[in-house]
């Protein structure tokens, strides 16, 4: 993990920490060689960890984007400055590993709407600052792919959709998949349209409406087949099949609408998890969680963790539990997590 900010306060964060689940024990990360920040990408390339992006905000901070990156190489425990990028310093964008491309795409410069690093991509536009002006972001809707072997950058060409930020993106092996996002807080758009990149040929391909909600904070994985997608305002979901171009309604969750969803794909199950909207005790925010069975077609209910936070969270699946780290509660800071083992249905 690394970057971030300190919710409630303009302390943005230029450090990390490594977590081994095998002796449950962190251990520092190096110093990076990039400005502290939060809601930048990144991607782990089996070796490296790339960092790019991102930004602060606040009358203290005047509202940055940054538009550089850096890898991690973690055997020899260095970073290294990645080359100038071909397009604009931003947040809010996504990123993708695709096995040798880390590809970037759409979000914001400057201007998008922070609760600590819960971002609300529905209200991204312009907001007040201490004096009560009002700051715009610019939405942006290009991309560029960087090759960690030549520390290079190829410009994507121009996609079919309108700029936006907040969207979704997954990696089918073959192409990016781009959906959802939302336009500027004075236009109120929000999008159930998306795309696909194919980086083979520099081209894209439409991808039709999906049947879901538009607005509020989807999330996405890949199952090897479909792209499943889940969130909302509704709390609902969807599955994008590329072969056919073709969506299929998800059943009903027994989840709720959730602020920020966190998933992730393992091999099996689409496993989703954070604080529902509507809690009678703000300050408690109790997460939950669902497991989806693409297979049967259906939803598993997960065990309440305590311990596992559910807004502004950070989640990942290690090939036999998935963590859950970081994010709030209420009104405070959450530094700790908790570890989710299906094979057990235990915390």
């Amino acid at each position: 993990m690394w970057g971030g900010q300190v919710v409630q306060g303009a302390t943005y964060r230029a450090d990390g920490e490594i977590f081994d689940p095998a002796s449950h024990r962190w251990s520092r990360v190096p110093d990076a060689p990039l400005e502290a920040r939060s809601d930048q990408v990144a991607a782990w390339t089996g070796s490296r960890l790339l960092v790019w992006g991102g930004g602060v905000e606040g009358p203290k901070n005047r509202n940055t984007s940054f538009g550089d990156g850096a890898s991690y190489d973690s055997a020899t425990r260095r970073w290294s400055p990645m080359a100038t990028a071909p397009i604009e310093p931003r947040i809010l964008e996504t990123g993708v590993w695709t096995g040798s491309r880390f590809l970037i795409w759409g979000g914001a410069d400057t201007g998008a709407r922070q609760v600590g690093n819960l971002t609300v991509p529905a209200n991204i536009g312009s907001f007040p600052d201490e004096k009560g002006e009002t700051e715009g972001a610019k939405l942006l809707s290009d991309g560029a792919a960087y090759d960690p072997s030549s520390n290079a950058w190829t410009p994507m060409a121009s996609s079919p959709l309108r700029p936006r930020a907040g969207h979704v993106a997954v990696w089918t092996g073959r192409e990016m998949l781009v959906w959802g996002g939302a336009g500027s807080e004075e236009s109120g758009l929000a999008f159930r349209d998306g795309a696909a990149y194919k980086p083979a040929t520099n081209t894209w391909r439409v991808i039709g409406n999906a049947p879901v909600h538009a607005g509020g904070r989807y999330t996405a994985v890949w199952t090897g087949k479909q792209m499943i997608v889940w969130g909302g305002p509704v709390g609902e979901g969807a599955s994008y099949d590329p072969a056919t171009n073709r969506w299929a309604v998800l059943p009903k969750s027994p989840l709720p609408s959730i602020s920020t969803p966190s998933s992730v794909w393992t091999g099996r199950l689409m496993v989703i998890w954070g604080a529902p909207e509507d809690q009678e005790d703000p300050s408690q925010l109790a997460a939950k969680g669902a497991a989806f069975d693409p297979e049967r077609d259906e939803w598993i209910p997960l065990a309440a963790a305590p311990t596992a936070p559910g807004l502004g969270q950070t989640a990942v699946w290690t090939g036999a539990t998935m963590l859950v780290w970081g994010g709030f509660v209420g009104d405070g800071p959450f530094a700790s997590g908790g570890t989710l083992d299906l094979r057990e249905r235990s915390r």
